[in-house]
């Protein structure tokens, strides 16, 4: 797998790798950051979460990244493509998750810009989405600063919840 890396001004996404399981553990091990979620995520599922992380890299050529704050040099969120299926669709979204502690900072939604340009520019997709619960108002918020509209509302099966797409297209 050739090395990956996205910057912008104050961040670095990169490879997931085994070696991030303890600050991603910071990130799923905290039941507010994943309230929408369910829950903070046992060890394993994290585990789970950066395998899947590596499958896609070699399937897809994209997944899940590792956000690095540059000044910090600390792994302070993911965010990346990946494939989900909503409402019968297989569609590429771009998701993003963030230790608590950056929040506010607006790391988000410039790791989000970064991964909506790369996936226009060099995947060559025609529409990205993200999606969450309707009640998640920061995730809609780093959507909408992404340039991102209010696309449909659908249950998410997973979960049994009514969740808002929002898409951009180039």
């Amino acid at each position: 797998m050739e090395p990956f890396e996205l910057t912008t001004a104050r961040l670095r996404l990169r490879h997931l790798g085994l070696a991030d399981f303890d600050a991603m553990r910071e990130i799923h091990g905290d039941d507010e950051t994943m309230s929408f979620y369910g829950g903070a995520f046992p060890p394993e599922k994290t585990t789970d979460w950066i395998e899947r992380s590596l499958e896609s890299y070699a399937e897809n050529g994209f997944g899940s990244w590792a956000v690095l704050h540059r000044e910090e040099a600390r792994l302070v969120g993911l965010c990346g493509i990946t494939y989900q299926l909503i409402d019968g669709e297989r569609i590429p979204e771009i998701g993003y998750q963030f230790n608590r502690s950056f929040w506010g900072q607006g790391l988000a939604t410039e790791a989000a810009i970064a991964c909506r340009n790369y996936g226009f520019k060099e995947l060559g997709f025609p529409r990205l989405v993200s999606w969450m619960a309707t009640d998640n108002v920061s995730s809609r918020r780093v959507a909408e600063r992404v340039g991102m509209k209010l696309w449909k509302e659908v249950v998410n099966p997973k979960s049994d919840r009514l969740h808002a797409v929002y898409a951009v297209e180039p």
